[in-house]
């Protein structure tokens, strides 16, 4: 079967490949229609040789489309067909909202199909290989065959990671630089002695847990023994796997493969394979790389099917070869990290035929972060995945919709790569092999169970996603993120309780069961709630919930009696399972005076809520008698007990500020920019400037978020949200930065005073290419008031990161900072990169009577002419002595000053001093752009300035200081040096 050749995709720029492919249209009177795809290189063949499938009704069908293919080599042409024939007969399904129409077509639709009539019977299907210069009549004569009911085109395949996908669509911006910096690791790991280039590649000397191994629960199930007669075998369809690993298993434990393209399977020239071999696989408990979800090789085998060629990309003919030799080799559980855009009425008829032999289908939703269907993993027979963050969120790059069934971690997984080596990879493709590992491991403790039954119980014993809009299934999570502990515990009441029944009606398979989606579910049986007996006279029950974070295991609580003699009457911990996730606990009917102790060793996000009876009240218990809290952890030193119960809540002392108070900023619209109103120890933005422009899942609110009073700077709105750059929040603290750690002072944002700016970002891939230019202006509602550049800071990393800065507060009540985050680009107040996001946030400063204000210059008056006056006469007596006067003090030294701006001078000047500052009072220059100079042109004879070229790009002069070098201690002189 013909390919393209390793390499082919990672070279060819979009429109290249588009030409190379030789894309085919179809009118509407020759009986063919096109499949609406949502890439354009969909379809799989090169040159002059096409690859097309042909399903038939029953055997003399496939014995016509033989007859043909001699036909066809009798006039000379060469053809060569394979034949895959069905279980059992299956009825061919017209696309999703096709409502059957043939016709269907528009100017982005490229793949050749014919369908017979919606249901038409499906026995099997023969993959043709043949040479034409002219695919359109040869399918429209293979659809004439006696027996043919179907005839596509063959689709392309392509693994769905997000670093290939950047390189395939990215075109010249985050693509090539995902390209130019994975080229640099390899380099310099290649000039490092060999110890150091394996650091260089993430390797450790200690086993690694990666984060989604405890998402997903799997440790729960490792220490239970499997009642399997032999180890559940998986099949991993991708680019191949690296063999003699030293972390996956060798074929010692049993592992197998099927070649394809031309290409061994135990050759992974791509690394992804490996990848989610490693996720479902590593070995554990070796004391190297890392752990996986199944890490014992004695308790399952691995087979590889290598669906897809070294360069990442294969067939849809390709990938269901490389199924059906695993469906052939006893697999019962296949991973897919692969897709296309397309859909296929006899790919999704041969994966009900594989679902009806009792084997599970796992896929990934896809990496488009739209809701289009991605196929194989939006078919009915099929578990789509979607893609999570470690935090437990939605990663922005996962697909969503009405096929999405369940989630697994997908961004940052670390895994295996070829050549002993480790990496991090993200996508929908790292989400599909937990799915995967999880349904396997819980197959081979309940192999009675049929596939369907495997599929509900991880559904019916998901976690809800915190930030799931609707409870149930949504189109972004599906039911919810997997389980392996909660469905083994399900699976232990039998399998048609965790997950339903198995057998089908007559005439049908366990495809009948397979709905997928927002369809497939089986509820569970309710059992009839136990009713909680009234407590007697006043005692009352409590109900304590604790929300876990991110370690569960590290957290403990008791509740003790301390007023009476019942001791320790509640305890909980540590947890296992998922991170955040909510336990709940009642307790006996008591009444009393009780401690509440927590004991976690780092305390993280961690919430306790303690009710009391009747439960339907809800009302949440603060203090009650003598009812209070510790906090203890390894961190900081215990709160002690109090000696005697707290009767009421104790107001704390003023701050040092003076009733300063943390303020939060509210969107303003003259300005067009969150704002803080009025003066407070701190001013923060909150999540107003969440998103960027119009990025894909975080338009940004109040867009774009910068102030209206000036020039407005719109943001970038390619990529997205959470995957490429983005501001997420600024505060402004009074305080300073000590040794590089923020120190708030508690005081108010005051002028003259110290502040230090807080920036959380979004930073893309590893951050070494963005950057945040820092600025302050003075008044936020001048157009003529310039920004005061304060920084430009790398990215220390990639995600989420924060960064600080420190200034000094300027005079004006009403400032303002603005950040610049761009993608490279230089230092500017207004990037205009496509990736590049600009924030402003007004903050309202307390007035200082103590700093020198700039005078208000006297009104010019022309001046009075003296009275005329008839001349004195001389006097007769002699002159009066002249008085002798006291010799006048010398002036008190006035330390260093700072300028304000003379009106008359038409200059920034200070009167007396040790030194002179002019501070902020010449930043920019003319009326440049991004940097219009106050007062300008600030010098004495009216000599203008120059207003070409851009603030901090081009030249200008921000500050002047005079300062004394010799002549004393006292204020500036003449003579001084």
């Amino acid at each position: 079967m013909t390919f393209l050749s390793k390499g082919t995709l990672r070279h060819l720029s979009l429109a290249a490949l588009a030409a190379a492919i030789g894309t085919v249209s179809a009118s509407a009177d020759d009986g063919l229609f096109t499949d609406p795809l949502m890439f354009s290189y969909e379809p799989y063949d090169a040159g002059s040789t096409k690859t097309i499938l042909v399903s038939y009704r029953d055997d003399s069908g496939h014995k016509n489309i033989v007859n043909h293919t001699k036909k066809m080599k009798g006039e000379g042409k060469q053809v060569k067909e394979k034949n895959h024939k069905l279980k059992k007969a299956h009825k061919l399904k017209g696309a999703p909202g096709s409502s059957g129409d043939k016709k269907g077509k528009s100017e982005k639709d490229r793949r050749l199909m014919w369908l017979q009539e919606d249901q038409a019977i499906m026995a099997g299907f023969s993959v043709l290989e043949l040479e034409t210069d002219d695919l359109k009549a040869e399918i429209a004569a293979i659809s004439a065959i006696e027996g043919v009911t179907a005839v596509e085109q063959d689709g392309m395949m392509h693994i769905m990671s997000t670093e290939y996908e950047q390189k395939i669509r990215g075109g010249g911006g985050v693509a090539e630089h995902i390209g130019e910096i994975q080229d640099a690791i390899s380099a310099t790991a290649d000039e490092l002695p060999e110890v150091d280039a394996e650091a260089h590649h993430g390797r450790r000397l200690a086993e690694e847990t990666p984060y989604g191994i405890d998402m997903v629960n799997a440790s729960y199930v490792w220490p239970k023994t499997p009642v399997m007669t032999e180890p559940i075998k998986i099949c991993v369809v991708d680019t191949g796997y690296d063999l003699g690993h030293e972390d996956l298993p060798k074929e010692s434990d049993g592992i197998g493969g099927f070649n394809n393209y031309g290409q061994s399977w135990s050759d992974d020239g791509n690394g992804h394979g490996t990848h989610c071999a490693g996720t479902i696989g590593a070995i554990g408990g070796n004391g190297i790389g890392v752990t996986s979800v199944n890490p014992d090789p004695t308790k399952f085998t691995f087979f590889i099917g290598k669906g897809l060629s070294n360069s990442g990309s294969g067939s849809t003919a390709g990938v269901i070869d490389a199924v059906n030799a695993c469906v052939e080799a006893g697999a019962k559980v296949i991973s897919m990290s692969l897709g296309g855009g397309g859909y296929s009425a006899i790919d999704n008829t041969s994966y009900e035929d594989i679902y009806d032999q009792n084997v599970l289908i796992v896929a990934a939703a896809g990496n488009s972060g739209n809701s289009a269907l991605s196929y194989p993993a939006s078919y009915p027979a099929v578990v789509s995945v979607a893609s999570l963050t470690s935090s437990g969120s939605r990663s922005s790059f996962s697909q969503y919709n009405d096929q999405v069934e369940i989630s697994a971690p997908g961004s940052a997984v670390k895994s295996t790569v070829p050549g002993n080596n480790y990496d991090t990879y993200s996508g929908t493709s790292m989400a599909c092999p937990h799915v995967a590992g999880v349904a396997a491991l819980l197959w081979s403790h309940f192999p009675n169970c049929k596939n369907n039954q495997i599929r509900n119980a991880m559904i019916n014993s998901s976690n809800e996603p915190q930030n799931q809009n609707t409870p149930g299934w949504d189109k972004y999570y599906g039911w919810g993120i997997v389980n392996a502990g909660n469905a083994y515990e399900l699976l232990k009441n039998g399998c048609e309780f965790a997950g339903g029944d198995s057998n089908p009606p007559a005439d049908e398979g366990l495809s009948y069961f397979a709905l997928g989606g927002k369809d497939q579910v089986v509820g569970l049986p309710t059992p009839a709630p136990s009713p909680i007996p009234p407590c007697p006279g006043a005692q009352e029950r409590f109900e304590v919930q604790i929300l876990t974070d991110d370690w569960p295991q590290e957290t403990t609580w008791t509740l003790t009696d301390q007023c009476g003699s019942n001791g320790e009457m509640m305890s909980g911990g540590p947890y296992t399972g998922s991170p955040n996730t909510l336990f709940s606990e009642m307790s006996a009917c008591v009444d009393g005076q009780y401690e509440f102790i927590i004991n976690v060793s780092y305390f993280q996000l961690l919430r306790v809520f303690i009710f009391i009876s009747p439960l339907q009240n809800n009302q949440l218990l603060t203090v009650r008698l003598c009812v209070y809290a510790i906090i203890r952890t390894h961190m900081a030193t215990a709160f002690a007990a109090p000696t005697a119960p707290p009767t009421a809540l104790v107001t704390p002392a003023p701050s040092s500020g003076d009733g300063a108070v943390a303020q939060e900023a509210v969107f303003d619209s003259e300005y067009g920019v969150p704002r803080c109103v009025n003066t407070g120890s701190s001013c923060d933005s909150r999540a107003l400037l969440n998103g960027r422009g119009t990025v894909t899942n975080g338009n940004e609110l109040n867009l774009s978020n910068t102030n209206l009073k000036r020039a407005a700077c719109t943001d970038g709105n390619s990529g997205s949200y959470q995957f490429d750059e983005s501001i997420d929040q600024i505060t402004v603290t009074a305080g300073d930065i000590e040794s590089g750690t923020p120190v708030p002072s508690g005081d108010f944002i005051i002028e003259g005073g110290r502040a230090y700016v807080t920036v959380k970002l979004y930073c893309w891939s590893t951050g070494a290419s963005d950057t945040a230019d820092i600025y302050l202006t003075q008044d936020a509602s001048s157009p003529d008031s310039g920004w005061q550049f304060l920084a430009s800071i790398p990215c220390p990393g990639g995600g989420v990161q924060t960064i600080t800065q420190a200034f000094d507060v300027l005079r004006g009540t009403n400032q303002s900072i603005r950040v610049n985050f761009r993608y490279n680009g230089s230092n500017s107040t207004c990037s205009n990169g496509s990736y590049d996001d600009h924030d402003d946030l007004i903050f309202t400063v307390k007035e200082n009577p103590n700093v020198t204000l700039p005078p208000t210059p006297a009104p010019t008056q022309p001046p009075t002419p003296l009275p005329t006056q008839p001349p004195t006469p001389l006097p007769t007596q002699s002159p009066t002595p002249a008085p002798t006067q006291l010799p006048t003090p010398a002036p008190t030294p006035s330390g260093p000053q700072t300028a304000s701006y003379d009106a008359t001078l038409g200059a920034p000047k200070c009167s007396h001093g040790l030194s002179c500052d002019s501070a902020g009072l010449l930043n920019g220059r003319g009326t440049m752009t991004d940097g219009v100079e106050t007062n300008r042109p600030n010098n004495l004879n009216s000599c203008t300035d120059g207003g070409s070229g851009t603030y901090h790009d081009d030249e200008s002069i921000d500050r002047i200081i005079v300062t004394r070098v010799t002549g004393g201690d006292g204020d500036l002189t003449e003579g001084d040096e």
